[in-house]
């Protein structure tokens, strides 16, 4: 449980950071560039994740599982290798798409893809393997100094230059510069050298993961590039920068707990393929999380309409609404990552690709909706509902998959957890029922509705506190 405990800690210590210089200089950020130039960066990174999907074809994740850390070097050399591979080939392709794409990219923006590329592989890379060695706080240093280095550089290149999309771009590198170099490592550049054929067994033993998680990957990325890509054509740009900035804001509960506890989580049950106690772990951390997360949701629905525009400036009066809209799917999508975490475990990744399949289906299809209605808000609430839904549905089955004794785990929960949704059911309608105009008491209002439930949850369902000392015992026990 200390060893549980202290990771996280460690993890959630730089989250807790990073969020924080977030928050502070984005309003500063969001006045010196404006939407349509967060719409037109928001393209560009959108084309990088799809390369980047490719960028490792999926051995970064493959090296965590090995018991032997002499494999994971090698799974390591056959990640990197094949980052300077992709990285190699996504030039011609970008220069392809240049000249035949519907977007217009410039030369200059053009000129930064492939570095992006780079070094986001070298970043995925030497943090799986960094996890690999739990070398925590490395982890949480690089991700403290990557977060620095973009915002500074961001605000700084605006000041000195002018508030484009290139600024956006040069902090969005440095910062991956910056964390790749922290993670880096040579320890594995130091073994013997390796034969071909060695890294050709690992291939063969890990085909999985080039298979089904570059598949699972690549569906997720491209359903984010598209979204973002279609906002931008078919609504306008200015709401494509507005959908990004919603997301970023939407993100900060999930990367202050979510992705760091699913990074422990991933790596405590890859020990074990079948195991009561890494069944019960997933269970629990469902249960928690989704206990957890809701509150902070709550509170992120009710400010975000009202409050955003005076934070980030007038400008950013849609992101606000978006943001509440966005609310119920990101409820889902805190706990998705430990279901595919499971999926991958079980090596049933060919369910991880359909579901991603099925997000980007009712995604494309909610948002086209909305188009034909000409109306981005209501597309915008089918694509919340529909994601709410299939997530959902994971959820569902994922806990099927676990063993038949986590049945009373849950069987406990559900009839607490139907109490604790009515209960925030009636907080929201309580909230927009009454029409508050004070911003000061708006803020006020939430935090104590927040608190109310957070309260409510702790002596009703009582989760924070036993959950937290059941899932630490159960990574303990998982050590052992």
């Amino acid at each position: 449980m200390k060893e549980f405990i202290s990771n996280v800690l460690k993890l959630t210590t730089a989250p807790l950071i990073t969020q924080l210089v977030s928050i502070i200089l984005l309003p500063i950020i969001t006045r010196l560039y404006s939407p349509e130039e967060f719409g037109e960066f928001n393209v560009v990174i959108s084309i990088v994740s799809v390369f980047s999907v490719f960028v490792t074809f999926g051995f970064d994740q493959a090296l965590i599982i090995p018991r032997e850390i002499s494999e994971s070097k090698k799974l390591l050399k056959i990640s990197i290798f094949s980052v300077f591979i992709v990285t190699i080939i996504s030039i011609p392709l970008i220069y392809i798409y240049y000249l035949i794409g519907d977007i217009n990219i410039d030369f200059v923006t053009l000129f930064f893809i492939p570095f992006l590329i780079l070094f986001h592989g070298l970043y995925v890379s030497f943090l799986a393997f960094n996890i690999k060695k739990s070398a925590f706080s490395k982890i949480a240093f690089a991700r403290v100094l990557s977060t620095i280095s973009n915002k500074i550089s961001t605000i700084l290149y605006a000041i000195i230059f002018s508030g484009t999309k290139i600024g956006l771009l040069v902090g969005t590198l440095l910062g991956s510069i910056f964390s790749s170099f922290v993670l880096f490592s040579n320890n594995f550049f130091l073994d013997n050298k390796n034969k071909w054929s060695e890294f050709i067994l690992l291939i063969k033993k890990y085909w999985q993961f080039p298979v089904f998680h570059v598949g699972n990957d690549f569906v997720y990325r491209l359903k984010q590039s598209l979204i973002v890509i279609f906002i931008y054509n078919f609504f306008s740009e200015e709401l494509a920068g507005e959908y990004g900035i919603s997301l970023l804001i939407l993100s900060i509960p999930i990367n202050f707990l979510g992705s760091t506890m699913n990074e422990v989580f991933y790596k405590k049950i890859s020990f074990d393929n079948y195991n009561d106690n890494s069944n019960e772990l997933f269970t629990r951390v469902v249960k928690f999380s989704f206990v957890f997360i809701l509150g902070a949701f709550i509170f992120l629905s009710f400010i975000s309409p009202k409050i955003l525009p005076i934070v980030l400036g007038e400008n950013w009066t849609n992101a606000g609404i978006i943001i509440s809209i966005l609310s119920l799917q990101y409820v889902i999508e805190f706990v998705t990552p430990q279901c595919f975490s499971l999926l991958k475990r079980e090596n049933k990744q060919q369910f991880s690709i359909m579901f991603q399949l099925l997000f980007l289906l009712v995604s494309l299809i909610s948002l086209y909706v909305g188009y034909k209605f000409e109306s981005f808000y209501f597309g915008i609430i089918l694509f919340s509902a529909s994601n709410f839904f299939v997530g959902s549905t994971l959820v569902y089955i994922s806990l099927k998959l676990v063993s038949q004794k986590q049945k009373l785990i849950l069987n406990n929960f559900k009839f607490k957890f139907l109490i604790l949704i009515l209960f925030t059911s009636f907080i929201v309608f309580l909230f927009w029922y009454v029409d508050i105009e004070n911003i000061l008491l708006l803020v006020i209002i939430s935090l104590l509705l927040t608190f109310l439930y957070y309260t409510f949850s702790f002596f009703y369902i009582k989760s924070f506190a036993e959950e937290l000392i059941k899932i630490g015992n159960l990574f303990n026990i998982h050590l052992k």
